[in-house]
């Protein structure tokens, strides 16, 4: 199934199929998915993109971003495969230049059936085995792929981003000169600064 398809596909579907995920970009009915294996070859687009990346710690700007995903039902579980890639911009965290980091998170994903109870079934299990922690689920027949883009791309992103090779290093504060400490305080401040200096005499 071609992007374009999948883009009709995603209109078609009513708000009871998508209550779940109203809010979500990416979802789609696994009815579609049993007239056959979908593949999503698009951009993503940069409003989304700069949204989901708010929560770094340090500010993120998305230049462009690719998603390629092929989607096929076994009996009743999905499985997702593909990547998602972004190029960023963000500052070095030594020399604060801007930089362009490309960022490319591999997907692989078996989504089964959520249970009828729901999470309760899986929380009151006496004890949970390996592949109950492992296995991740769609609800109400339908299939949202947002955490997973998301998920995908922020993985690649450094904690510290860095220059690759022409890194000037951490940027050096000029050598303090004699001055008059109380002339070089904020005009906003100097009242504070009197109180200070009448203490201290």
């Amino acid at each position: 199934m071609s992007a374009t398809t999948f883009d009709m596909c995603l209109k078609k579907m009513t708000k009871k199929q998508i209550k779940n995920s109203s809010e979500s970009l990416f979802s789609i009915n696994v009815e579609t998915l049993r007239k056959g294996s979908i593949t999503i070859d698009r951009d993503l687009p940069m409003d989304w993109l700069a949204q989901e990346m708010n929560i770094c710690g340090f500010p993120v700007v998305p230049i462009r971003s690719r998603l390629s995903l092929n989607l096929e039902l076994l009996d009743q579980s999905v499985l997702v495969q593909g990547f998602a890639e972004a190029m960023i911009e963000v500052k070095c965290s030594l020399c604060l230049s801007n930089i362009n980091l490309t960022l490319k998170g591999d997907i692989s994903n078996y989504l089964s059936p959520m249970p009828i109870s729901g999470t309760d079934e899986l929380l009151n299990k006496e004890e949970l085995t390996p592949e109950d922690l492992e296995k991740e689920y769609y609800s109400e027949d339908t299939i949202v792929l947002d955490n997973l883009i998301r998920d995908a791309i922020m993985l690649e992103l450094p904690m510290t981003p860095r220059c690759e090779n022409s890194c000037s290093g951490i940027i050096k504060h000029p050598k303090k000169s004699t001055y008059n400490a109380k002339q070089s305080v904020d005009p906003r401040l100097a009242p504070l600064a009197d109180i200070k200096l009448s203490k201290e005499n």
